[in-house]
């Protein structure tokens, strides 16, 4: 149910928010942007795009798969990549969708951080070019990700292949 919804709130028309864009990779060969509420705190390094919320209760990483090229690829891996971040870890199964004119596969879940915290999570994954498999990775404290819903779904509809 929560899946339908997370899935429901992403396709919906979006709310206007004040927000800094941050393009990906790099800004020179960037292929694809993504928007923030201005009152996030991100953090832009060679690899990955990591942001956090006001609250401290979500945050949320980006980046390139390194270890893959299509879509389907990743989602065989994705129990591999977030267990350096995650235990405990529950996945839906994945459902698919478009944002923007770019497919994307969302999987949503559920288990603890690394000191047994329960959190949710969500994963998208898209490529922008064909050739690179983008992971956006939420994790949230359940309270985080309720009082957060907006403007996760606001970011992950701001998404856009340049």
């Amino acid at each position: 149910m929560k899946r339908l919804i997370l899935l429901s709130l992403i396709l919906c028309a979006s709310l206007t928010f004040a927000t800094e864009t941050y393009k990906y990779p790099a800004e020179g060969q960037a292929i694809m942007s993504i928007d923030f509420p201005q009152a996030w705190l991100v953090e832009k390094d060679e690899e990955m795009l990591h942001a956090t919320s006001p609250d401290e209760l979500v945050y949320l990483n980006l980046w390139a798969l390194q270890e893959v090229t299509q879509v389907d690829d990743a989602i065989d891996i994705i129990d591999e990549v977030l267990a350096v971040y995650l235990q405990e870890l529950e996945l839906n199964d994945a459902e698919t969708g478009s944002v923007n004119d770019l497919e994307m596969v969302f999987i949503d879940g559920s288990g603890e951080d690394m000191e047994g915290n329960p959190v949710t999570t969500s994963v998208v994954l898209f490529s922008p070019d064909n050739e690179t498999v983008m992971l956006t990775f939420f994790v949230a404290t359940p309270t985080g990700a309720q009082n957060n819903k907006n403007d996760i779904k606001e970011i992950i509809t701001s998404i856009k292949k340049l």
